[in-house]
């Protein structure tokens, strides 16, 4: 801008006569230090808003999704029954040997697979039990039908996935070597594993 322009423009602004008075100049300057400082609004765009809406409904499908998922693998107590009273139908068990009804708490929830596990135990417990006492009385019949039974109970087993929550349920990879060990030396004449199983868990 040429100077004589810029002369003209400090004439005409009564600011700029005042500010020449050095205690003018120093009150403006502790005016404008003592204002307090307010940060310019921002006002979003309409593209702003519509990716403030899609966020929103993005967290609340990742949560209801969580719960869906959550909900998906958890039971109740007379669901957990009746997949109990399924397993019972899929096994049978030595003669002798009897089923226990399990008692689950009604205010109780329970991981997925409950019903279909307690089953899948008592009648482990029983077979086991059978398998040792058919080898210990030299029947061969006898160890036979535990070996075959307890091959079923193994098919029936859920895995439980590595990673997976608790509630997912199922046997993890450590329960299932250990009673395919146990199964493996039954079938060498080895049941000192089976009759430990019996003893700790039946």
């Amino acid at each position: 801008m040429p100077a004589d322009v810029l002369e003209l423009l400090r004439k005409a602004d009564p600011a700029w006569s005042q500010a020449e008075d050095p205690l003018v100049r120093e009150r403006l300057r502790e005016a404008a230090l003592a204002s307090p400082v307010r940060p310019a609004r921002r006002r979003l765009t309409k593209r702003g808003r519509l990716v403030l809406v899609a966020a929103a409904l993005a967290a609340a499908l990742v949560a209801f999704g969580g719960w869906t998922m959550y909900a998906s693998l958890v039971t109740g107590p007379e669901s957990a029954l009746d997949e109990f009273h399924a397993t019972q139908s899929k096994l049978t068990l030595p003669p002798g040997a009897h089923w226990t009804e399990p008692n689950y708490p009604a205010d109780a929830l329970y991981g997925r697979y409950m019903g279909l596990i307690t089953a899948l135990d008592q009648a482990t417990c029983a077979w086991f039990s059978e398998w040792d006492a058919a080898a210990s009385a030299g029947d061969s019949k006898g160890v036979a039908a535990a070996q075959s039974a307890v091959a079923q109970i193994r098919g029936l087993m859920p895995v439980h996935e590595a990673g997976a929550g608790e509630e997912a349920g199922g046997y993890d990879a450590a329960s299932m070597a250990h009673f395919e060990g146990l199964v493996r030396r039954a079938e060498a004449g080895r049941l000192g594993g089976v009759r430990q199983y019996v003893k700790a868990n039946c």
